[in-house]
């Protein structure tokens, strides 16, 4: 059977498995000798970085097979909610995030008590790793589809320091990363061999320049865009190509990032149709255009009140204001987001009280403050009309909502917000290969934005949104701290309460969902209460620690409170490559 090969890969793995678990005992050990000299520290972190590096080279399989198991090993280093019957529950952090934070940059003799304790869970649960695996029924299929997703992490969550933020080992571990899918490619090297000798050699020599490239330069100095342009896009592709050729079934399963899909670069990788509730159809022409119509049209309220009062095309759906205009007084709303791109995200509103768009245009319409109305009463205002009765027949026909009914109504919403999606951007060009659709500078602030500057730690490239990478099914939530007014110091954290409004976790005080930065020149004022006028102001925020540098104290505060070092060159280019984010789509 072909599957004999990923038996073999699974064989290897396993070996690399017992490695790792070999290396978190060498940790251990090493740990039991602290406190002491600095050369027993220096031998911790030797102990530590080879345990990392194991880890690496079994990332792309322990990910794929066993997602549980690689969050408790290498998941970031932050408190974990869970709501069980309205009763909050924090799990405390786990893993090599947790260890780095420890050991590095200095390791206080208070603290050596809490790393060993860490070190022996982790040796734990990579044992414990070793059970869940060793059952896992591999194919061809799950091993090429591990490759494709590996490479995808590495682009979005290796180089960018998200699971190295302390040590910022990046490069190292990547290379490790790269190492791994090497090894799992020589399994089907002979086989390759019979069918595309030409194939194999080129998969070798792409294998080669990808470790290569990321030996060059430091975690500031290393070149990002080129790296995804130039040799991780060309391995993804070439790791597909290999898959075609010895006749590998792609997964059929509806994705979000599409299991088709060689790179997250690609125009086609994503299917934004694939993020909707199990009930809704999937989008049509007719549907679309019947929501286009519904969008412009006073009919949802009965008034002069349309979607686009506050999503208005000439704002990049927006409004230009710093929180939304509202129907009733007293009612607190807040800065309107775009619509661009709404689709690929994977919850709705800033505290991301809306898993579909589909909800998202029930709360809005029922909303007092809002639009003031209700989908029983629009349902009788369009069935007044008799162009509409034909469109919702036409666009809905064979189904139970072709009477026009709320779903019809939402769906049709919600299927015209989908179609607004522009990913062809010049950064997006750049991203898939055309170095020189970007400046100089605007190449400089990419590699801020993915590097220094750690702004894709939570605006997750190349969405640019919270959604988690590399299958962005689940998105982040961040606490930085924003203020009530734009001042610089002695400043008071704005009220609003974010995510904990609807989750009642304390964990989630001050917590939002990461917007989307696509077309962020188009759409000031920033943040979700809109305090900042400008990107100058945005960027001077982050640079200064969030909250935390202008007098605000917020224990669960996710953004680092230590400041961002950018030069003022610095921050001009990291503010002129997001400008090079814009690409907006037609109204109609």
């Amino acid at each position: 059977m072909a599957d004999v090969r990923a038996a073999r890969v699974q064989t290897s793995f396993l070996a690399r498995l017992d490695s790792l678990y070999d290396a978190s005992v060498s940790l251990e050990k090493a740990a039991a000798a602290l406190p002491g000299d600095s050369a027993r520290v220096t031998a911790t972190r030797v102990a530590f970085n080879r345990a990392r590096v194991q880890y690496k080279r079994l990332e792309y399989l322990l990910e794929y097979t066993a997602p549980i198991s690689a969050m408790e090993l290498n998941g970031a280093a932050v408190p974990q909610v869970n709501l069980d019957e309205g009763r909050e529950s924090i799990f405390p952090p786990t893993g090599f995030q947790v260890v780095e934070g420890l050991l590095y940059p200095t390791l206080p003799s208070a603290k050596v008590g809490a790393l060993r304790t860490e070190i022996q869970n982790l040796r734990e649960r990579v044992d414990r790793a070793r059970d869940a695996v060793r059952e896992n029924e591999g194919t061809d299929a799950k091993v090429f589809d591990a490759l494709r997703i590996e490479i995808a992490r590495i682009c979005t969550l290796g180089i960018v320091g998200f699971d190295s933020p302390v040590r910022r080992a990046s490069m190292s571990e990547a290379r490790a990363a790269i190492d791994g899918v090497r090894e799992a490619l020589t399994f089907y090297q002979i086989d390759l061999r019979k069918v595309a000798p030409a194939m194999a050699d080129s998969l070798a020599r792409v294998l080669r320049a990808a470790d290569a490239n990321l030996s060059e330069g430091t975690f500031d100095s290393f070149d990002r865009l080129r790296f995804i342009a130039l040799y991780a896009n060309p391995l993804a592709r070439a790791i597909a190509a290999v898959r075609d050729a010895l006749k590998i079934p792609v997964p059929l399963e509806e994705r979000f990032w599409r299991a088709s899909a060689a790179t997250l670069f690609q125009r086609d990788a994503f299917d934004v149709d694939a993020v909707r509730p199990l009930w809704a159809p999937r989008p049509t022409p007719p549907r679309v255009a019947l929501g286009r119509q519904l969008f412009f049209d006073p009919i949802l309220t009965g008034g002069g009140r349309t979607c686009a009062t506050c999503h208005d095309p000439k704002h990049a759906f927006t409004d230009g204001l710093a929180t939304s205009t509202r129907l009733t007084p007293g009612t607190r709303l807040r800065n309107t987001p775009t619509l661009i791109n709404a689709g690929l995200q994977t919850s709705q509103f800033s505290d991301m009280r809306a898993p579909f768009l589909e909800d998202q245009v029930a709360i809005v319409v029922h909303s007092q403050a809002e639009m003031g109305s209700s989908l029983e009463a629009i349902v009788g205002r369009v069935k007044a009309n008799p162009d509409y009765v034909k469109q919702f027949q036409a666009a809905f026909a064979g189904l139970p909502d072709a009477e026009i009914t709320t779903r019809s109504i939402r769906m049709a919403l919600a299927a015209y917000v989908r179609s607004l999606i522009a990913l062809d951007s010049r950064a997006d060009r750049a991203m898939n290969g055309n170095l020189a659709a970007l400046t100089a500078e605007e190449r400089r602030g990419f590699n801020l934005f993915t590097g220094k500057a750690a702004c894709a730690t939570c605006h997750f490239i190349p969405l640019t949104n919270g959604a988690m990478p590399p299958v962005y099914m689940e998105t982040e939530q961040e606490v930085i701290g924003v203020p009530a007014a734009p001042v610089w110091q002695q400043a008071h954290v704005d009220d609003d309460s974010g995510r904990a409004g609807v989750t009642h976790a304390s964990l989630h005080r001050f917590a939002f969902k990461p917007p989307t930065l696509r077309n962020v020149a188009l759409t000031a004022p920033y943040m979700h209460n809109g305090v900042y006028r400008t990107l100058e102001e945005v960027v001077r925020f982050y640079n200064g620690g969030g909250g935390a540098g202008i007098g605000i104290n917020l224990p669960n505060q996710t953004l680092g409170a230590d400041g961002l070092r950018l030069t003022d060159a610095e921050q001009r280019a990291l503010i002129m490559f997001m400008r090079a984010l814009t690409d907006t789509v037609p109204s109609k």
